[in-house]
C-alpha cells in the first residue's frame, strides 16, 4: 500500500514493476497474469480502480543437467516401486522393483485431487459454470439465510476454495476406502472449522464438495433424504471429456450411493499417470488436439491463495510459501513441513516452479516446467528431498 496526498485538480501517475520468476515466462493470459490497482479514501471509501495485463517472455536459462542414475538409486533405496523419468514426452529412465510393474494400476491416494483442477477448467471451457462463483449457486443450503445451520460462513465459500484448501471445512476422516459412507453429504454437511480463504486445511472434505458442487451444477438436486440425483457424473465426465483422450481412465473408488473419490479414489499406472503430466505440461494439448483452454491449465499451476501459497487448484506448490503458513492454524501434512521451516519450500531441492500431485505412502508425480520434466514416483520412505538432491547435483 501506498499513502499519498493529492492537492485538488491535481494528476498523478503510477508505474508499477513486477518481478518475474527466474525459471518461467508470463504467457499472456488477460483472465488470471494481471496487475490490479485498488484507489481508496482514509476512511475506506472506494475511489476507482484499474488492471493491466503482464506478459514477459520465457527466461533464456539452459535446462540443467540430471543425474538419473543417482536419483533411481536414492528412490529404490529407500523403497520406491515405479520410477519414471520423461523429458519433453522421451523416457529418460523407467524401471520397477518389488510388486510394481509397469502394467501395474496403484491407487493414487490424494494424487487423486490434482484431478479436480481438470474438472473445473473442463467445466469453466465447457460454459457449465464457473468454480470463481460462490458455491451457493449451486449448494443453496450454504446460501445467505439458507438452510444449513453455518450458511452465514459457508456463504463465503467459492468453488474454487474447495479444491485450493481455502474452504475452512473439517478435512473429514483419512479413508482411501469410502465405499461405506455418505461422502457428498458429510462435506456438504460439516461444519466450517474456519472462514473461507484464511487457512488451509488438508482433507477429503473440499473434493468430495467440489464432486458435489458439480452435479448440482449441471442439473442435479439434492432430495429430502440428502441425497444427489439428476447432475452429470464428474467422474465419468472427466473420463469422457479428458482422460478417455489420454487413454488414461482411472479406476474409480466410489461411496456408498456411487460417487466418485474425487480426494483418493483414482487408481493407474506409471505410464497413465504420466499421460497426465505431459497433457499440463504442453498446456492442455494432446496429440495436437486441445483438450483444455491454457488459462484452465495455468490456473492449475499458478493459483495462489492467502491461506497458504505452497497449494494452487489440486496441485502442490514448491513456491516459497512466505508468511502464508501458520503452524498453530493450518493442517497440513508432516512429509510437505519438513523444510518449511528453514527454507518457506516443501522440496527446496527441485526447481521452484515444481508443481506436485502428492498422495500417501508417497505416490508422486512431479511436473517441472522449466525442465520439461514429468517424473512418477510411487511409493518410498524418509526424506523425499533428498531424490531431487541426487537428480539435480549442481543444486
Amino acid at each position: 500500500s501506498l499513502e499519498l496526498d493529492f492537492d485538488p485538480g491535481a494528476a498523478r501517475t503510477f508505474t508499477v514493476f513486477a518481478r518475474g520468476d527466474d525459471r518461467l515466462g508470463t504467457p499472456l493470459l488477460p483472465d488470471i497474469a494481471r496487475v490490479f490497482l485498488n484507489f481508496e479514501t482514509l476512511d475506506g471509501i472506494p475511489a476507482g480502480a484499474t488492471s493491466a495485463a503482464l506478459t514477459a517472455p520465457d527466461p533464456d536459462a539452459p535446462q540443467r543437467p540430471l543425474d538419473i542414475s543417482a536419483a533411481a538409486a536414492q528412490a529404490f533405496a529407500s523403497g520406491a516401486r515405479a520410477l519414471l523419468i520423461l523429458r519433453g514426452g522421451e523416457v529418460l529412465h523407467e524401471a520397477y522393483q518389488g510388486f510394481g510393474a509397469a502394467n501395474r494400476r496403484e491407487v493414487l491416494n490424494s494424487g487423486t485431487k490434482s484431478f479436480a483442477c481438470l474438472l473445473a477448467g473442463a467445466a469453466r471451457d465447457d460454459g457449465l459454470f464457473n468454480p470463481d462463483d460462490y458455491a451457493f449457486a449451486g449448494i443453496a443450503a450454504w446460501a445467505p439465510d439458507g438452510s444449513d445451520p453455518a450458511s452465514w460462513v459457508k456463504q463465503d465459500i467459492r468453488g474454487r476454495d474447495l479444491i485450493a484448501r481455502s474452504h475452512g471445512l473439517p478435512p473429514g476422516q483419512p479413508l482411501g476406502d469410502i465405499s461405506g459412507i455418505d461422502s457428498y453429504g458429510e462435506a456438504l454437511d460439516a461444519t466450517p472449522v474456519y472462514r473461507a480463504d484464511r487457512d488451509a486445511l488438508y482433507g477429503r472434505s473440499g473434493f468430495q464438495a467440489f464432486a458435489a458442487l458439480f452435479e448440482l451444477r449441471t442439473g442435479g438436486s439434492r432430495g429430502p433424504d440428502g441425497a444427489i440425483t439428476g447432475g452429470l457424473d464428474p467422474a465419468d465426465y472427466l473420463d469422457t471429456r479428458i482422460l478417455g483422450p489420454l487413454g488414461a481412465v482411472p479406476d474409480w473408488n466410489r461411496d456408498r450411493d456411487g460417487k466418485p473419490n474425487f480426494s483418493a479414489g483414482a487408481r493407474l499406472t506409471a505410464r497413465e499417470w504420466a499421460r497426465f503430466g505431459r497433457l499440463i505440461l504442453d498446456d492442455g494439448v494432446w496429440d495436437g488436439q486441445r483438450l483444455l483452454t491454457r488459462s484452465s491449465v495455468r490456473r492449475c499451476l499458478h493459483y495462489a491463495t492467502p491461506a497458504y501459497l505452497g497449494y494452487g487448484l489440486g496441485f502442490w506448490l514448491n513456491r516459497d510459501v512466505e508468511d502464508s503458513f501458520d503452524p498453530s492454524r493450518d493442517a497440513l501434512p508432516n512429509e510437505v513441513l519438513i523444510h518449511m521451516p528453514s527454507t518457506g519450500r516443501a522440496l527446496p531441492a527441485a526447481p521452484p516452479d515444481m508443481v506436485t500431485a502428492w498422495g500417501a505412502f508417497n505416490m508422486q508425480m512431479h511436473l517441472i516446467p522449466s525442465e520439461g520434466l514429468v517424473i512418477v514416483k510411487f511409493g518410498g520412505t524418509g526424506d523425499q528431498n533428498a531424490f531431487f538432491a541426487a537428480l539435480f547435483p549442481e543444486g
